[in-house]
């Protein structure tokens, strides 16, 4: 029994270093070169591929995270879904880290990295308010709100340069229409359900006329639309291509001619610009300069 207890204390050294240099001939195999590539700024809900850059099917991965979960591994290769949980403001922090093993469970070199991940916007839905195309339960008019802009659709096509969150149908027309929203984070939501937008009565354009258009000082408004049409209940307003109402006069403080169906309106005060004119459930376009 003694002489085994010497043997031990006499091989355990040269068994440990063994095992040392066992350790850092691996180290020096894979030059120390672990490193995890793949995106660190995500959105919730994501699926995103990370690679360690240590690759070798002798070699055992162990990947961790926080803030999110790994849903395919093989080798060095994962995938994994993130979400967003607060904490920031405008995101929730995560990581990645993944440890590399020999297959005698030597551990050869770790990575870690940081990943940002903000919050995807819900899915929108669209309501009609005061003649602007609105989502619900989002402001647009608040500056610090966490949507950077919004795409929106015509009949499937996009709207190009149309990014506000709110927009005037009646400038584009009617038709089904639909948006998808950006956060600030640059996370886009999924396109909303579509809304058919068909609130304004089409006229014949040779029922009404502007002139002169464009127009410096003021216009006039020629119709020939019986008063049974019901255009009259209402005043006249004029929208900026904002949807907001610059100009809201009552038709009958402006007529010029109540046999001609003639009507002036003082436009000198806009700013240069296209405007639309709305005249009960008649709408007109524009140009001021």
């Amino acid at each position: 029994m003694k002489k085994y207890i010497i043997f031990l204390i006499i091989a355990l050294p040269f068994f440990i270093n063994a095992q040392q240099k066992s350790s850092k001939c691996l180290k020096n195999h894979y030059i120390l070169s672990a490193q995890i590539s793949g995106p660190t700024t995500v959105c919730s809900d994501d699926t995103v591929e990370y690679v360690c850059s240590l690759q070798d099917t002798n070699l055992i991965y162990n990947w961790s995270t926080a803030n999110g979960d790994i849903i395919y591994s093989k080798y060095n290769i994962i995938k994994a879904i993130w979400w967003f949980a607060g904490g920031f403001p405008d995101y929730t922090p995560g990581f990645l880290k993944v440890v590399v093993f020999s297959n005698n469970n030597i551990k050869i070199d770790s990575a870690f990295i940081e990943i940002h991940i903000g919050d995807t916007p819900r899915k929108p839905t669209i309501f009609y308010d005061e003649h602007l195309l609105k989502i619900l339960g989002y402001d647009p008019d608040n500056p610090n709100g966490p949507i950077r802009m919004c795409d929106w659709y015509l009949n499937g096509k996009q709207i190009l340069y149309e990014n506000h969150c709110k927009i005037n149908p009646i400038i584009y027309g009617f038709g089904s229409y639909q948006v998808r929203m950006t956060s600030r984070q640059g996370c886009k939501s999924e396109l909303s359900e579509p809304f058919l937008f068909t609130d304004i009565a089409e006229f014949d354009n040779k029922s009404v006329s502007i002139s002169p258009n464009p127009a410096k000082d003021y216009i006039e408004i020629s119709h020939v639309i019986p008063a049974e049409a019901g255009i009259f209940k209402d005043n006249i307003k004029i929208y900026n291509m904002l949807g907001q109402n610059v100009l809201n006069q009552s038709y009958k403080a402006l007529t010029i001619s109540k046999e001609r169906g003639m009507y002036r309106i003082d436009i000198s005060e806009l700013v240069p610009g296209v405007y639309i004119l709305r005249f009960g459930n008649l709408v007109k376009r524009f140009i001021k300069y």
